[in-house]
């Protein structure tokens, strides 16, 4: 994942917060159908 494409823990964090607020969204989105 992505501790194999990132140098350091900060640089994981940075990588993985986009994908984790976009699956927030997406579930918040389903959930109200």
């Amino acid at each position: 994942g992505f501790r194999a494409i990132s140098k350091d823990d900060y640089e994981n964090m940075r990588l993985q917060f986009p994908l984790y607020d976009a699956l927030y969204e997406y579930c918040k989105i389903k959930l109200k159908k």
